[in-house]
């Protein structure tokens, strides 16, 4: 499942300082509540940060983190209801293509149209 713990990007040069604000810039234009916050608050949030060289830290609240064998399962749920075929034990190695359009894979245990 999700758990709700947040993220915090850590910047310690000026560069990245920039580069991160125009990522949150974005991010705010796309809905996402980010924040921009000192050193003494990503201490705060984040006590096992030697924080010390931190210029600022920009925190996401609403971020967090998935179990990725539960994302990965739950993405082959939806796929499966949706009349997608699972094979495993072989990998891909191409696509065959008709007319500019995606036909089929061709895998170590032969092609599937």
């Amino acid at each position: 499942g999700f758990k709700d713990c947040g993220f915090i990007e850590i910047a310690s040069e000026s560069d990245r300082v920039e580069e991160y604000r125009r990522v949150a810039a974005l991010n705010r234009k796309w809905g996402v509540d980010v924040e921009e916050i000192g050193p003494s608050e990503v201490k705060q949030l984040f006590p096992l940060c030697r924080a010390d060289d931190v210029l600022a830290g920009f925190y996401v609240p609403g971020d967090g983190r998935v179990n990725p064998i539960d994302a990965t399962m739950a993405l082959a749920k939806g796929a499966r209801m949706n009349g997608v075929t699972i094979i495993e034990g072989v990998s891909a190695t191409g696509v065959t293509t008709k007319n500019g359009t995606v036909t089929g894979v061709l895998t170590t245990g032969g092609p599937i149209e």
